[in-house]
């Protein structure tokens, strides 16, 4: 219902298609009688958030010494910067900031800095990793493209602080069928791909058919990475 709820909007051009998509499947669900609303009164949920719960600065020099330094900043780098280039080169060529790529480099330069400063910053804080995400897309679909629009959606999360118990009346399914919709409007670039030109094709179809399958972007980018390295290597050596 979500799903055909939101693309019958989205064929309307209607402004805010998927939320209100999202708000309609919502209500489905109410009237289904699929939505608990103890949640307004779940002390799992609090309006007032717990700030008490953020380990600030505690970091585990021990654990990481033993594990070995090297390879885990090797690890996180490498994997955080393969999701995060995968959704900002994903996001701006949805919105067409890659049709001038000296400008589009700048850009996707830009936000791969702010997003650093944004994963140190959650690492010091004690929070889970706060990067960019492919949901972007959702906010460029509907004409997003400055960053008044990170700023709106960052303002919303604030609020959503508060209205914890509010926001977890919305149903898994319906904000589900929002992210089928925003895969729909990301796989729209595939038409940019020479798929005549095998040593293209094979490492972008590794790319975009193993990121679902191990629910990763950075796997997907990583197979399609190596795989494009040696097929370009192998075409080289041939011709």
């Amino acid at each position: 219902i979500g799903l055909l709820l939101i693309s019958i909007l989205m064929v309307l051009h209607v402004r805010g298609a998927i939320l209100f998509g999202i708000l309609g499947t919502t209500v489905v669900a109410i009237l289904m009688g699929a939505v608990d609303f103890n949640t307004l009164s779940n002390p799992q949920t609090p309006w007032v958030p717990d700030f008490s719960q953020l380990n600030f600065w505690e970091f585990d020099w021990e654990g990481i010494m033993h594990t070995g330094i090297v390879s885990a900043i090797a690890t996180f780098t490498f994997v955080e910067l393969f999701d995060t280039f995968g959704t900002l080169v994903g996001t701006a060529e949805r919105a067409g900031i890659m049709k001038n790529p000296e400008e589009g480099k700048k850009r996707v330069g830009n936000a791969m800095f702010v997003d650093a400063v944004a994963v140190a910053g959650g690492a010091m804080l004690g929070t889970s990793t706060t990067t960019a995400y492919v949901e972007s897309a959702a906010g460029v679909a509907e004409g997003g493209r400055t960053g008044l629009t990170a700023v709106t959606t960052g303002v919303c999360f604030l609020l959503a602080l508060f209205l914890a118990p509010v926001v977890a009346l919305i149903p898994g399914p319906a904000t589900a069928a929002a992210l089928i919709i925003v895969g729909v409007l990301m796989a729209q670039s595939i038409r940019e791909i020479d798929f005549q030109d095998m040593v293209l094709a094979i490492p972008a179809f590794l790319t975009f058919a193993i990121m679902p399958f191990t629910y990763n972007i950075a796997n997907g980018i990583s197979f399609g990475i190596v795989t494009y390295v040696i097929l370009a290597c192998v075409a080289n050596l041939a011709g």
